[in-house]
């Protein structure tokens, strides 16, 4: 992504960032003082773009939004080259997740392909089973991981209240504990319009 916002701020001609960028009648965009100097300034102006080799039937345009955006890609040129490396090493971690019914409390509902989750207004009466919550609001996904470096993405919607993290296997899911540390749950959550986040206590 920053290589390609680099190439959309370079001139063509001199392949350096746009200085005082203008626009010809092709929509093609140069720096002001190269397109000068191609056109030959004070001479015939009807002159063929340097990229599409179209006739420039009209003098050039000021490019200010084009000009503002070289300037702002100048600026943080080396963040979005960070950001782009960073993405790229955390891609080598990243993890196909999906909702393991078998966990879900009876209050929540799933959606058919296990990717989304929401609270329901009917409890339901699904199969007991040692793996589900019982009291607490919570679903696991799956696969389970036990040790190395994992990332998914997770998507809140605009809800006011959730919570997201992990748990440890052991944690248990039939008393009516909270989501806390103490309890082996390690999450980041949402609860009157700030964020929360709390850790897992070492061994």
């Amino acid at each position: 992504m920053a290589r390609s916002l680099q190439a959309e701020a370079t001139c063509p001609v001199c392949l350096d960032f746009f200085s005082y960028p203008v626009s010809i009648s092709c929509g093609h965009t140069f720096c002001s003082h190269c397109i000068k100097k191609w056109m030959r300034e004070g001479e015939n102006l009807r002159m063929p773009c340097p990229l599409c080799q179209e006739e420039i039937d009209a003098p050039p345009s000021k490019e200010r939004q084009i000009r503002h955006l070289t300037l702002l890609i100048q600026q943080h040129f080396p963040l979005l080259e960070q950001s782009l490396h960073v993405s790229q090493k955390l891609l080598r971690f990243r993890e196909d997740v999906t909702l393991d019914a078998a966990t879900a409390n009876s209050l929540l509902v799933l959606s058919d392909d296990l990717r989304s989750v929401r609270c329901g207004k009917v409890c339901h009466s699904p199969l007991v089973d040692p793996r589900r919550f019982t009291h607490l609001a919570c679903v696991l996904g799956t696969p389970s991981f036990s040790a190395g470096r994992h990332y998914w993405e997770v998507e809140v919607g605009e809800g006011k209240e959730w919570a997201l993290g992990v748990c440890r296997e052991s944690v248990d899911r039939g008393t009516k504990s909270d989501l806390s540390s103490e309890q082996s749950f390690w999450l980041i959550s949402m609860r009157a319009g700030a964020i929360h986040a709390n850790s897992i206590p070492e061994q």
